[in-house]
């Protein structure tokens, strides 16, 4: 995919998300959703990273962890349908930035993509950390009912390390923190073939998804990790106008085998 032509795919999945949230979440300030949406998901920088990785390796199975409202994820599936690719969205559908339920945007945006390309599992990826991952989020249900916290976790479910599935790649984008990362990539790492590749979202904007990275690399001795900043992309033409220039790097741990499937 050419570098236009991906813009133009990222422009019309913007469009279409922010006509969703106008239409979809009326109780909302709009302006407000609409910035808490765009700051939430994936930059064009990023977006751009991510697909020459993925048409590097044209897996045929991503699973994606963490989703939020799926701007990721449409965009996984739009630059992996050229070879077929299917994608399954792990996210537990929990309070985040302002959304209560994230999943009714997700299903909205990928609606054409739903029980075919895609799989949406509402699951946490291992075990949560309760303390950084959702009681800031639920303050005021909790302080009203000391067995909200517990009801809301065994509620949903997690996958594990056995989950008993097979992916050729991820894109890891959970919550931020270093153990959550890690955590996160435990369960990725048993879960895709070793001639897959996983990737990261926010190692250039979060130090603990950098920090991290750099101790999964440590860790895996033959294995490369590469942080990807695609920061020129603004100096092509086409995005001469665009007004979102955040860059938050896509880190690329490199498979442990050849991959038959690399350009």
């Amino acid at each position: 995919m050419r570098l236009p032509t991906a813009y133009a795919t990222y422009c019309s999945i913007r469009a279409e998300l922010a006509a969703i949230i106008q239409k979809a979440c009326p109780d909302l300030p709009l302006n407000k959703a609409l910035i808490s949406a765009i700051e939430g998901s994936i930059k064009v920088a990023d977006a751009w990273a991510l697909a020459q990785i993925l048409e590097t390796y044209k897996p045929s199975t991503i699973l994606e962890v963490g989703s939020f409202l799926g701007f990721s994820t449409r965009w996984l599936l739009e630059v992996g349908k050229s070879w077929g690719c299917r994608v399954t969205a792990v996210d537990p559908n929990v309070r985040h930035r302002i959304y209560d339920s994230p999943r009714r945007i997700l299903e909205q945006l990928n609606a054409r993509f739903l029980g075919r390309e895609l799989e949406v599992v509402t699951a946490f990826v291992g075990p949560p950390f309760p303390e950084k991952d959702l009681n800031w989020r639920y303050k005021a249900e909790s302080a009203a009912n000391p067995d909200f916290m517990d009801d809301l976790l065994q509620s949903i479910p997690v996958v594990g390390a056995d989950w008993g599935r097979s992916f050729e790649a991820a894109f890891i984008d959970g919550q931020h923190h270093y153990d959550a990362v890690m955590r996160n990539y435990a369960v990725c790492a048993a879960l895709v073939e070793d001639s897959g590749v996983l990737t990261f979202h926010d190692p250039v904007t979060w130090p603990e998804v950098a920090q991290a990275l750099s101790d999964i690399e440590a860790a895996n001795a033959g294995r490369r990790m590469e942080i990807l900043n695609a920061s020129q992309v603004f100096s092509h033409p086409c995005l001469t106008r665009e007004g979102i220039r955040t860059v938050d790097g896509i880190g690329v741990l490199y498979p442990a085998v050849r991959n038959p499937k690399a350009a």
